[in-house]
């Protein structure tokens, strides 16, 4: 099933139908069209060729080509607990959703190179299993956050880190 997820907005339903179902969580714009990257501010402005520029009626995250207001402020409150251990904006926000369910798949977008190397070793990150000491995926663990996401989670500090 694909369906839009990411750490601003949960699918519980679509995620418990895959689970019941042993259905496959494909999850489009797992990054929020960039907005949650963390390169987007107040005052970015996209061209009108570019869709985020546009607005059509199902995007959300950005309007006239600028970022919507109250996605940056969410965004800022995240910030400190995305970027927790030194891992970037798009590497915990995709390993949140690795850690919603084993059933979810979550398909970023990469502009370069260099970006889809960054999202390639968030899976390494996800479930390494030797990545804590005490053997469990490091996605896995939580931390509460009081706003209008339920978690995030965790990662371990950069250097304990072991990709292929």
């Amino acid at each position: 099933m694909q369906h839009a997820l990411h750490v601003l907005t949960d699918a519980r339903e679509m995620i418990d139908l895959c689970e019941r179902r042993g259905l496959a969580s494909l999850n489009r714009s797992p990054l929020a069209l960039g907005l949650l990257t963390g390169k987007f501010g107040p005052a970015s402005t996209l061209p009108s060729d570019d869709v985020r520029g546009r607005s059509p009626a199902w995007l959300t995250y950005f309007i006239d080509g600028r970022p919507y207001p109250q996605w940056l402020a969410l965004l800022a409150e995240l910030r400190e607990v995305l970027t927790a251990n030194g891992h970037t904006r798009a590497q915990a926000a995709l390993a949140w959703i690795l850690a919603r369910s084993p059933n979810t798949i979550p398909i970023p977008g990469a502009r370069t190179a260099s970006s889809a190397r960054e999202r390639c070793r968030t899976r390494a990150r996800a479930t390494d299993p030797r990545a804590d000491g005490a053997g469990r995926e490091p996605a896995r663990r939580y931390l509460s956050v009081p706003i209008a996401i339920r978690s995030v989670c965790a990662l371990p500090p950069a250097d304990r880190i072991v990709t292929a």
